[in-house]
């Protein structure tokens, strides 16, 4: 299995303002988004955890 630091930002519902991605952009953070789906917080973290482990090949 390949090692790989993963960070993962979850916003407002609103999404992300220009400033905010361009700052995450800076620091080396690659946008990614689960399309029109809109979760409560504690649903995005639990979702993106799922799609980071199967992606890597932790599950699945």
């Amino acid at each position: 299995m390949r090692e790989m630091e993963v960070g993962i930002l979850i916003g407002p519902e609103g999404g992300f303002t220009e400033k905010e991605v361009g700052f995450a952009r800076q620091r080396g953070f690659i946008s990614v988004t689960m399309g029109d789906l809109i979760l409560r917080a504690e649903t995005a973290a639990i979702t993106a955890i799922g799609i980071i482990q199967y992606e890597f090949g932790v599950i699945g």
